[in-house]
């Protein structure tokens, strides 16, 4: 008896329209946070660091693929990502997918590829492809607050040679 005056309760029209009432202000949140995420990685395509930082928080914290420590603030940020484009100023991301858990966390995952421009370390110019999926963390206000990046770093810097030239550095003291 108890079972069925539960399942009776929870499926009366009056719950389900409370319960889709208070659901739309979660669901309308992540849409707009996976939207997002997505155009920020788009944004890559503008080659503008502008663009692509125009909706992280001030505080945010970039960790990479966790193999170096975490770049904090948006002026680091911004300078990493300059980087990026000066190295690679005609990077391009494409086959962008997405998805959310109810919109605190939004991975986006599309095919990188550009060319290396940037003669550093002895690296000559050379055209690089690979995967990536961006992990992306937002605050109540729908600002960007942490990303983490799934693909290794130094499988992207194999395809420039850079471990090879690496070995060939001498260091003394």
């Amino acid at each position: 008896i108890i079972g069925v005056a539960v399942l009776s309760s929870c499926s009366s029209p009056d719950n389900d329209r409370d319960s889709i009432e208070n659901a739309m202000p979660m669901i309308s949140a992540a849409i707009n946070n996976q939207q997002t995420a997505q155009l920020t990685i788009q944004a890559f395509n503008s080659h503008n660091v502008n663009d692509i930082l125009k909706n992280w928080d001030s505080t945010a914290i970039d960790y990479g693929d966790g193999s170096i420590r975490p770049i904090s603030g948006l002026d680091s940020i911004r300078a990493m990502y300059s980087l990026i484009l000066t190295a690679i100023p005609n990077i391009q991301v494409d086959s962008l997918r997405s998805l959310t858990d109810n919109g605190e966390h939004v991975i986006v995952t599309g095919e990188w590829s550009g060319t290396f421009k940037n003669d550093s370390l002895g690296v000559k110019e050379t055209r690089i492809k690979f995967w990536n999926g961006d992990f992306f963390t937002f605050n109540q206000k729908g600002k960007i607050i942490q990303h983490r990046s799934i693909q290794s770093h130094v499988s992207i810097l194999a395809q420039l040679g850079l471990p090879t030239q690496l070995k060939k550095l001498k260091i003394s003291n």
